[in-house]
């Protein structure tokens, strides 16, 4: 009788530390998820210097706009907490990219998006791809705030100009 006690004494307790680890949501299960996010910030854009200039160019902040989307994350290794992160922006880019979890943090890895539109002071006006870069935090179990940073070139005529963001805010929540 005392055995079957014990037995079931260590079912219940293995059972209990089962329901009660499983409640903890952390790394991969906390993310994966659908969101609707919004995205904003400002970059930098500044001309490259030429042997011709006597001084630096100035460099211009330029608001982004405001960009509305679903966000997809979904498990892609569940040994090594990595996901893959889908951004379809209402009526533009849908880019494809990979993150890895770590406890309430979700890092993106670096991606390219295909076309960010600068105007700056309706003088210089052009498309250019840039390099993503994302880390993200969760709060409550359902919102995410990542913290971005957008860099690029581009080649406007003779001039090279240098695109740096890193107050970039995509905010998420979930559906």
């Amino acid at each position: 009788m005392r055995f079957i006690m014990k037995k079931n004494f260590i079912f219940i307790a293995l059972g209990l530390l089962i329901a009660f680890s499983s409640c903890q949501k952390s790394g991969l299960n906390l993310f994966c998820g659908n969101y609707s996010y919004k995205t904003t910030g400002s970059v930098t854009v500044q001309r490259k210097a030429t042997p011709l200039d006597s001084i630096t160019p100035a460099a211009f902040t330029f608001n982004l706009p405001n960009e509305i989307g679903q966000l997809d994350i979904a498990s892609l290794d569940k040994h090594n907490d990595s996901v893959v992160v889908i951004i379809n922006q209402l009526n533009g880019d849908v880019v494809l990219t990979h993150g890895y979890c770590n406890d309430k943090e979700l890092t993106l890895k670096p991606f390219k998006r295909n076309v960010l539109n600068i105007s700056v002071n309706s003088q210089i006006d052009f498309n250019t791809p840039v390099k993503i870069q994302g880390v993200g935090h969760c709060y409550d179990d359902n919102t995410l705030i990542f913290d971005m940073s957008y860099h690029g070139k581009a080649q406007v005529g003779p001039f090279t100009y240098l695109i740096d963001g890193d107050q970039i805010q995509m905010v998420a929540y979930r559906n």
